[in-house]
């Protein structure tokens, strides 16, 4: 076992000195780089881009009587990406700045929220000893497309997402989704169907470790001992092997002599605030009773259970409290090892998987078990179109007390309008959803479709977009769950108008 600690220093990307082009990135004629030897990159990049010309475009002095035509106050020098923002503002201009990766694939890292007449795209470099600068992409196609397709000719090129398109009209169109959603370099599947492929994983790993350890628990002020509240969930390992057979418990019986396994398959107890150190494991008695109270579950051990640690002292014949942690460390390994390995028998048998292969194992599991041959999405613009009509998950505030006026109730008035509670649940929705009609294959664009004539259980369906109304006079009975909620961002107004 290890333990590995990285520590990193966060540094706000900003732009100073020249920074010489990568070689296959100079060959692309793509950008032009200003050689400057102040700090002002950024300023020489958005000039070199607004006042453009044809010779010698990286010398300062083609651009230095242009220097008063745009508003610098306020920015700073070398020019961090957040005061890119104020920038636009000041200018009336757009600007996207666009990184290079490890393997000089170019990526989005800051993209204007409105693109507007006026605009400006930046190359953001870095050398080996962090020094960064500004240049300007001028032709942001022909920079990007090889990234992109095999294909040589020139196509649109998508700003936000960095997808290529056939024509200025498809890219529009690909536009009214994309705005929607957040700037990242996309990057579609390589291959186009999806089916269970690891059959490897039907072989069971031949060699497989279990370990624990305790440790010496000391207070510190971001402990939060409510597994609640720390949104974590701990099971006894107790209650993990309650359901196993006498046959089942293989590791712990080839370690422990049979006839003292049966003390040590109850609850076991251990002083783990007690143990504070090193120093502890060395005496030679078991604590009293009181150093058994646990903080993390607020409780004493019952005099049963004690007396049952001082039965497992004595057979087992230890000296010291030490060799009684060995003992508790060595029997949870077993035990744990005993459960898992039955866990491994179980979904062998069920699925032919062994799940030491994977952290999760229900898509294997799905994939293997029905057999499908799934289509995956290789169109951007469908993949954007589905997940804008994703629905539900929603976070709210709902009122959660309600009042009937129920004449079968001692409380009723007659003088008030009669109403009832009426409380619904769904069993297995989630189960009942997966098992209805889903879309698999031969997904197409369709320009027109009769929807009154749409058979709802035919082998062809159909994903749409539509324009829902929402009447007024139902906003009051279903404020506390609207039906077909949507996912987005709430506007940017003040809190007294909610």
């Amino acid at each position: 076992m290890y333990l590995e600690i990285r520590i990193n220093k966060f540094n706000p990307l900003r732009a100073s000195l020249f920074i010489d082009l990568p070689e296959i990135i100079k060959k692309k004629h793509a950008v032009i780089n200003v050689h400057n030897h102040d700090n002002s990159c950024f300023k020489w990049a958005v000039l070199s881009a607004l006042f453009p010309v044809k010779d010698n475009a990286h010398r300062i002095q083609q651009y230095e009587t242009f220097f008063n035509t745009l508003d610098f106050t306020g920015i700073n020098f070398p020019t961090p990406l957040r005061d890119i923002v104020k920038f636009e503002k000041m200018n009336e201009i757009s600007i996207n700045v666009y990184g290079l990766n490890e393997e000089n694939k170019v990526f989005p890292l800051l993209i204007t929220k409105a693109e507007k007449n006026k605009h400006v795209d930046l190359l953001y470099l870095k050398n080996s000893i962090n020094n960064s600068h500004y240049c300007w992409i001028k032709n942001l196609s022909r920079l990007v497309s090889s990234q992109l397709s095999k294909s040589h000719r020139m196509t649109s090129i998508c700003r936000r997402c960095l997808q290529h398109f056939s024509s200025e009209n498809v890219l529009l169109k690909h536009r009214e989704n994309c705005n929607s959603h957040g700037s990242v370099r996309i990057e579609m599947p390589k291959e186009k169907w999806l089916y269970f492929k690891n059959f490897q994983h039907t072989l069971k790993i031949p060699f497989v470790a279990y370990a624990d350890f305790e440790c010496f628990t000391k207070p510190i002020s971001s402990c939060e001992p409510s597994s609640e509240n720390s949104f974590t969930t701990l099971v006894d390992l107790e209650k993990l092997v309650i359901n196993l057979k006498s046959d089942q418990f293989r590791n712990i019986k080839s370690f422990i002599s049979e006839d003292k396994v049966s003390l040590l398959m109850r609850k076991r107890c251990f002083p783990y605030d007690y143990v504070s150190g090193p120093e502890r494991l060395n005496e030679t008695y078991l604590p009293p009773k009181e150093k058994f109270y646990s903080r993390r579950n607020d409780e004493d051990i019952t005099d049963n259970d004690y007396q049952h640690a001082n039965h497992v002292w004595n057979a087992f014949n230890i000296k010291t409290l030490g060799e009684y942690s060995d003992l508790y460390v060595k029997t949870d390994v077993l035990l744990l090892s005993d459960d898992f390995e039955n866990f491994r028998s179980v979904c062998m048998k069920a699925y032919n998987l062994d799940p030491v292969w994977y952290y999760t194992a229900p898509w294997d599991s799905m994939l293997k078990f029905t057999k499908v041959k799934i289509e995956l999405l290789m169109d951007y613009d469908m993949y954007l179109f589905v997940e804008k009509g994703i629905r539900g998950g929603i976070s709210q505030c709902s009122n959660r007390y309600a009042r009937a006026n129920n004449k079968f109730l001692p409380n009723f008035e007659p003088s008030k309008p009669q109403n009832f509670l009426l409380y619904l649940d769904a069993n297995n929705l989630y189960g009942w959803a997966m098992s209805q009609y889903l879309p698999l294959n031969d997904f197409k664009w369709v320009d027109f479709l009769d929807v009154d004539n749409i058979d709802e259980n035919g082998e062809k369906g159909y994903i749409l977009e539509v324009d829902l109304e929402y009447p007024e006079f139902l906003h009051d009975d279903h404020s506390d769950l609207p039906l077909a909620p949507e996912s987005s961002v709430t506007p940017d107004v003040k809190k007294r108008d909610y």
